[in-house]
């Protein structure tokens, strides 16, 4: 027997027949289950049956694409933990702030990320800033977390984030938020 070169074959370097079908080889390996290559004889039928089934051509450029294309929007805050206008229980420990793109750590400090608590006379006014510990996420950069010294307890806050100005928050790239950006949330107290 002879190895057939149909439109059929896969090319897995089994010996086919006529109608592209496994057969016995002349070293045995077939009755092992395994093709004149090494491959196992499941290995090379699940392969042949995904391909009969639509398996799609790989497509490195719509990757490559997609990459560009979120490379390109402007950097923006994709959320927030909690969202504007939230009501979580308290204490909070943590407010989370995620971006569409990896943040310069270099630039998050107190002049460019702020936590304070407000109350329903000082919502356009500026009040006290809380203490906090502002830091990019160990693993994953594109996310910033915000520490108050203490959990918050009941009541409202608002973060603030500098978008504008020479001390703003960027992207590894300097692109800048653009514009100042600020979220409200109320913390209730613990039950």
């Amino acid at each position: 027997m002879s190895r057939t070169s149909q439109s059929g074959c896969m090319g897995c370097d089994l010996m086919c027949d006529a109608k592209n079908s496994p057969v016995r080889s002349n070293f045995g390996l077939n009755t092992l289950g395994i093709t004149s290559n090494g491959r196992p004889q499941a290995t090379i039928t699940a392969i042949r049956q995904w391909i009969m089934n639509g398996a799609m051509n790989a497509q490195p450029a719509s990757l490559a694409a997609a990459i560009s294309l979120e490379a390109a929007k402007a950097f923006a805050i994709q959320s927030t933990a909690p969202v504007d206008n939230a009501i979580v229980h308290g204490p909070l420990p943590q407010v989370v702030v995620a971006f569409n793109h990896e943040l310069d750590a270099s630039l998050v400090n107190d002049t460019t990320v702020s936590l304070e608590q407000i109350n329903a006379s000082q919502m356009n006014e500026d009040s006290g800033a809380l203490a906090i510990s502002a830091a990019v996420a160990a693993h994953n950069p594109a996310v910033l977390l915000i520490t108050p010294k203490a959990p918050l307890g009941a009541g409202r806050y608002r973060v603030s984030l500098r978008g504008t100005s020479a001390a703003a928050l960027a992207d590894v790239n300097a692109a800048v938020l653009g514009s100042d950006s600020s979220f409200v949330f109320t913390v209730e107290p613990a039950q």
